[in-house]
């Protein structure tokens, strides 16, 4: 049996440098095997700044940076090969014919267009039946609910014709859609709109019958070297911590032994020891407040039934402040990677040899591209 967590998310851009880790860090943080990213507005070559850290595959359709854009991530470490990749011209849809673990499955990602439009429907279930595997996943942003009582929180504006296209490829394909399966009454909802202010479930993981969970795995990141956080240097409870430490380390250790070298290498192991403990609490602290921030605003978004300005304005209030501790994390996540660039980048190591590959592919797609070999710098 295949374990996997798949994640489906519109980001809605990622121009930004600092978006597009926010968004790694969001995946890496939720254990993600696979993840299916909808409105990327990247072009081809900028979706593969997403093969970075723990992300070992990418695979994109593309349109233009202002709009759609779609793209299939897969971690490192699982054991996944694709043997062919389907995508249309338009930045809507991708699809792999791929192994994982031995068998064969297709993985597909779609942005359905706003407007109402059998024909892509009917695109994508004949796509699905061309590649032939038994065990397949499709997920992505539908732009629209498949049961208007339970997938939105106002019961206007109905579009059942669309309604039954979705359901339709899903039994012609055999799928079903997994989150409902597991949460037959239960209401959750994924897009909000502003002109009716309302809450929808647009975002579906549909997958064949044969597969019989989507569950997640865990992702052990070990770091055996201990960097000190400069951060807590700005944090006037961590200075405050750090002092009291250092007063009750010399209060009982000052002048216990004669060497002093001693006594300043036991000092460095202690405060290492009490900061790691610090920080373990800090760290543990911050993950319950996202905890809380998450539940509280998924809580909202199932009571926002009508229009209320209190609960809008709350729930904008916590989004803000779950995307400033994020934004805060990011920043520092980037801060430590050109430090290390920094430290590391001229020495014998996988930043070098990071470094040398990416350039060799850069000249290697210049030779594919204009069949000849560059030897001038400038050419290349």
């Amino acid at each position: 049996m295949v374990f996997l967590k798949v994640i489906s998310w519109n980001i809605s851009g990622c121009n930004h440098v600092i978006k597009r880790k926010k968004i790694l860090t969001y995946l890496k943080q939720n254990k993600s095997d696979i993840a299916m990213l909808q409105e990327t507005h990247l072009s081809a070559e900028e979706s593969e700044k997403f093969k970075r850290g723990w992300i070992d595959q990418v695979y994109s359709s593309t349109f233009n940076t202002r709009s759609r854009g779609v793209a299939i991530l897969i971690k490192k470490g699982l054991d996944f090969k694709v043997h062919k990749t389907y995508n249309d011209h338009e930045g809507r849809w991708i699809a792999l014919d791929s192994s994982l673990e031995g068998q064969k499955y297709t993985i597909m990602n779609i942005y359905a267009p706003y407007v109402m439009s059998l024909d892509f429907f009917n695109e994508i279930c004949n796509i699905i039946r061309n590649i032939g595997n038994y065990y397949i996943i499709l997920g992505g942003d539908f732009n629209q609910v498949r049961n208007i009582d339970l997938d939105k929180s106002s019961t206007k504006q109905t579009t059942s014709i669309l309604y039954s296209a979705i359901d339709t490829m899903m039994d012609e394909c055999g799928l079903i859609d997994i989150w409902r399966t597991l949460h037959p009454l239960e209401k959750d909802f994924t897009f909000f709109s502003h002109p009716h202010q309302s809450y929808s479930r647009i975002d579906y993981i549909l997958i064949s019958k044969l597969v019989d969970v989507v569950i997640m795995t865990a992702n052990n990141w070990k770091n055996t070297r201990w960097p000190f956080n400069h951060s807590l240097l700005q944090n006037e409870i961590s200075c405050s911590f750090i002092q009291t430490a250092m007063d009750e380390y010399w209060l009982y250790n000052e002048g216990s032994v004669s060497d002093p070298g001693i006594t300043w290498d036991a000092f460095k192991a202690f405060l290492r020891g009490r900061l790691i403990q610090h920080c373990s609490l800090l760290k543990r602290l911050e993950r319950e407040k996202l905890v809380k921030l998450e539940e509280t605003i998924r809580s909202l978004k199932k009571h926002y039934s009508h229009p209320d300005p209190v609960t809008f304005n709350k729930m904008n209030s916590l989004k803000l402040e779950l995307n400033d501790i994020i934004q805060k994390k990011t920043e520092f996540a980037l801060f430590c990677t050109k430090q290390n660039y920094y430290e590391k980048g001229e020495r014998a190591g996988k930043y070098l040899a990071h470094r040398v590959k990416q350039l060799n592919k850069l000249i290697t797609d210049g030779k594919e591209m204009n069949k000849k070999t560059f030897t001038s710098h400038v050419e290349i």
